[in-house]
């Protein structure tokens, strides 16, 4: 299929990515409240922040679980951070979606997964079932949510890290070049409330 007509074809996975705290899970929620779309659930080794549930933010497992998963071959994408806990050690997290050959063939999905994972999701599933839509918000307004939304579990020296590593890894010019093959759509998220108006247009667009 050409550009045209992939974007006439209906989505089946609609991925979102963009730097931490630009706001991609408050549009994944507002999505789910206001459509029939259905969630897709990573599994992570990290552990829970506060307020998370266990099948519902994501499936919580072991380092050691993950590692058995991934030479099992259950993950249509996974990927490994550095980062610094809340005891200021530097740790591994684990992420990854496990491969579902179940997906309703009537239902929409979404989900959320950096670069690397979404190519690597796209060329499992199909680059005609995907679209890719990025998430932008400034770094100053991405640093005040971080601070919000994580309160005491804020690390200044994890967001530094953060904020450089976002930096390179999300790149528009690197986000252009990795899914020409995909229908893509950019979103500005930079008011509180923007995220509402940005979850109808992900909708409407489909």
């Amino acid at each position: 299929l050409n550009k045209k007509e992939r974007n006439n074809t209906m989505k089946k996975f609609t991925i979102l990515v963009g730097k931490s705290a630009s706001g991609k899970d408050a549009v994944r929620k507002q999505i789910l409240k206001i459509s029939s779309y259905k969630s897709i659930i990573s599994t992570t080794s990290r552990p829970p922040r506060e307020g998370e549930q266990e099948g519902v933010d994501y499936y919580f497992i072991s380092k050691d679980e993950f590692i058995e998963l991934i030479e099992d071959g259950a993950f249509a994408e996974y990927r490994k951070y550095n980062a610094i806990d809340k005891n200021d050690e530097n740790v591994v997290w684990y992420y990854g979606t496990r491969k579902n050959n179940k997906y309703n063939e009537k239902s929409k999905y979404i989900t959320i997964l950096d670069l690397d994972g979404a190519r690597s999701f796209i060329d499992f599933y199909g680059a005609d079932n995907c679209r890719v839509c990025y998430i932008f918000c400034n770094d100053e307004e991405r640093e005040r949510r971080a601070k919000e939304g994580r309160g005491e579990d804020f690390k200044q020296n994890e967001w530094n890290r953060r904020l450089e590593d976002d930096n390179k890894k999300f790149a528009l010019k690197r986000f252009v070049e990795m899914f020409r093959d995909v229908e893509t759509e950019i979103f500005d998220n930079i008011r509180p409330n923007d995220y509402k108006d940005i979850a109808k247009d992900i909708i409407a667009r489909d």
